[in-house]
Order: C-alpha cells, then structure tokens, then sequence
C-alpha cells in the first residue's frame, strides 16, 4: 500500500517539481499551495506524512501546527525552510509532531532517506551527537566545492543539514551564513579527513585570490581549530581546548616577536603545504602535549613554535628540491633536502631564539634507530619534545591529500609499523591513545 503524502508548498514551480519526484518514488501525492484546506485534506486523505513549507504567505509553521493541535488529526510533519529562516523554526522543532526540517535547496537523496526512516518500523531517531563534529565557520572558505555536508545544530541532538556535498558558497551566501546567530556548524565524524582537505585546499585558494594576511590567518586558525576540535577530541573539557587555543595563539605571538622573525613568518604563510602542515603539526603537537604530565605546561609555547618552525630550513632550499618526494630525489638532492633541520637551527640561533626550540627544529628527523638525520642520534639522545613533534608530524603528513586517504586506524597502524625503528615506543603508545580516545 502507497504511503499518502500531503505536500503544501506555495512555489508552485517547486511544488510540482517534488511532488512529480516522491510520485516517482512510489508515494500518493496530493499537492497544494495554500494553508486553508490542510486539515481538511489531511483527514479526508487520511494522509501519512505533512510535508509543508515554513513560511507561506502571512502563514507560519506556528499557525499550521496551531490548526493540526486543534484538530484531532494525528500526523508527522516535516518542514521545509529557505536557510534565511532557520532560526524562526527551532521552536518549531521541539512539538512533538514535527520530525525535522529540510534547509532548501535540499537534494531529493535526502528527502527519500528521510522519509525511508520515518516509515521504517523504528520510526524517526534523532541522530546521537557523538557522530558529529563541531566546525568553526573561519574553516570553510567562500567558492570552495564542498566535499562533505554541513550541519547546524538547533537543539540538544536535533542537526539539519544546511549546505551540501558537491556545492559552494559565493561571497553574499558565504556572509549570510557566517553571520547566522547560531551555536555552531557541524559536519559527520566520517567526515573528518574530507574537511581538512578542505581547508587545506581553502589556503590554496587564498593563496591564489586574497592578499589580506588577516583574512589568511584566519583560514589557518579556522583550520587549526577544525584540527583540534575534531580529530576524535569529542568530549574532551571545553576548558582544556581554549587552553589549547591560548597556547596556540602565544606560540604564534612568539614566531611573530621581532620584524625580522614576522617576515619569516609571512613567508610561510604565503608557502601553501608549508604553512598549513607547519600550522596542522604545532596545533597537534599541543594537543597531545597538554595530556602528557612528561611536559611541563611552562614549555607548551617553545613545543607550539618549535613545531611551527620544524621546517623552516625549508625555505632556504630551491624549490626544485621542494617539489618533489625524498623518494624519488636523486642522492644530491636528498643530501641538500637533508639539511633542512640545520639550516633551520642555524636561522634561529642567529636570533637568539630559545634552545627548546631549536632543539626542536634540529632533532625532528632524527629516529630512535639512529638512522635519522642529520646526527644519528638515538634512543634517550632525542629530547622527548622532539620525539613528540616527530610524531605529530609524521601524522599530519599521512592526512595531506598528496597521500592516497586513509582512516585513522590506518594511519595509526603505518605509524605503529615505525615503533621501534623512527618512532618513540612509548610515546607512540600513549599518541595512540590520546588520539583514538
């Protein structure tokens, strides 16, 4: 037996549009424009469902859901609203007939797998919001194609889905929706990887079309804290994130502590894979150093600019060295490319930067093997804030789209495979821990 479908719509073009596509889905569909004969349609019909838009004319989803209390009319209700109106409707969504809300322009995928579970035996779930992961909006860029969907939040477990894969956002959406007096933009926890290659390729884009450095370091710290929001960090204390934000923010103050020490830094900032690893390692190294009582939290600042700075050398080699893989380098590049970490202490003790922090920059590709670079130190040789930034680092490039995508248990079993031979045994296990929690 058909399942009958009420569908009150005053765009008529959209109205017989969704109504053709949920008739071709196997749905009874009786479609209409206004709301005087809701009740009257719904009773006579004996319909399943009311899918209805928000706003129709003068009318509001408040004074149809005020008609159908009235009446003794008994049906689930999906609404469906333009985003401008979104904060009109969470009022909305706590009575108990209406089921959720579809942002136009939604894709029909997404209307049949709504439908497909509020007919379902179970009935209608709300989603556990574990499964979703908190994102600044300072993350996503305008006119970027969107890998993944973008949720918000309008009550304790209640997400609606307000921008979509495969779409972007010009400049006037961009400000609407940045501007919305909202909680928080969402994406789902199998997203996680999608959404950093997105704002990885956002620096990308500003490197290309912004010349505002403000506007740039907001798309890092947008992603930074993407980063530390999200990498499996759900449930951890809000204050031990802001902590994390201070200490991110101080550490950058320090990169930035002197004219000549702001040009290196703009320099890397205006470097695409330089600057957004260089920002994605510091912001990760903190991460996993405020759960470590091995670190002295006095030191957090010297592990965030070490980590920053790990590959500074970086920028005094050629860029057809850069460009490619240490693989596939010929043995004179390589031994150029390997300089990297001294040229890098030499820069910063020519500043009289702090040792921790050159210690850092010199130690970050020396292994527990001795077989790293450049001194073949070993075991207990390598500080142990160098070993953590070795291994932040080691993370950060498994999950650059330059990489074939891999889960994170896939990342974490490549790097356990390195225990032993270039990663910290203990160190790794607690990494792992920290990072999987």
């Amino acid at each position: 037996m058909k399942r009958k479908i009420l569908v009150v719509e005053d765009d008529l073009l959209f109205l017989d549009a969704i109504s053709e596509l949920l008739e071709s889905s196997g749905y009874e569909v009786t479609k209409i424009s206004s709301v005087e004969r809701i009740v009257e349609i719904l009773k006579k019909e004996q319909c399943d469902l009311l899918l209805c838009d928000v706003v129709l004319g003068v009318d509001s989803g408040f004074s149809i859901l005020n008609m159908i209390s009235q009446s003794d009319v008994q049906v689930p209700i999906i609404f469906m609203s333009g985003y401008e109106n979104i904060e009109g409707v969470e009022k909305a969504l706590s009575h108990e007939k209406v089921i959720d809300l579809l942002v136009k322009p939604f894709h029909i995928d997404d209307l049949e797998k709504l439908l497909i579970r509020t007919f379902s035996e179970e009935g209608f779930q709300n989603v556990e919001s574990r499964t979703f992961l908190k994102v600044p909006f300072s993350a996503i860029a305008p006119n970027v194609i969107l890998d993944f969907d973008i949720y918000v939040r309008l009550r304790s477990e209640k997400f609606v889905k307000v921008l979509y894969r495969g779409h972007t956002i010009d400049d006037e959406r961009f400000l609407s929706y940045k501007n919305k007096n909202l909680e928080g933009y969402y994406v789902h926890s199998g997203d996680l990887t999608k959404l950093l290659e997105t704002g990885i390729r956002n620096f990308e884009v500003c490197g290309e079309s912004i010349s505002n450095e403000v506007i740039n370091e907001k798309l890092h710290e947008g992603l930074g804290e993407a980063l530390f929001h999200n990498m499996s960090f759900l449930g951890r204390d809000t204050e031990q994130l802001k902590l994390l934000y201070r200490y991110s923010q101080v550490s950058i103050a320090g990169l930035k502590s002197s004219p000549r020490l702001n040009d290196i830094f703009k320099s890397i900032m205006q470097t695409d894979e330089l600057s957004r690893h260089s920002y994605a390692v510091m912001i990760l190294s903190l991460y996993i150093g405020l759960q470590l009582k091995e670190i002295n939290p006095s030191n957090l600042v010297d592990i965030g600019m070490g980590a920053f700075f790990h590959d500074i050398g970086k920028l005094k080699l050629p860029e057809s060295v850069l460009e490619k893989s240490e693989v596939t380098m010929s043995y004179s590049d390589r031994k150029l490319y390997r300089m990297h970490p001294e040229l890098g202490f030499e820069f910063l003790k020519s500043l009289n930067f702090p040792k921790e922090v050159q210690r850092i920059v010199i130690e970050h590709h020396e292994r527990v093997d001795g077989k790293g670079y450049p001194y073949q130190l070993s075991g207990n040789q390598i500080h142990f804030d160098s070993k953590l930034v070795s291994i932040c680092n080691e993370f950060i490039k498994l999950l650059t789209p330059f990489k074939s995508k891999v889960s994170l248990d896939e990342i974490l079993k490549k790097m356990k495979s390195q225990i032993g031979d270039g990663l910290d045994s203990v160190l790794m296990r607690k990494f792992e821990y920290i990072i999987s929690e």
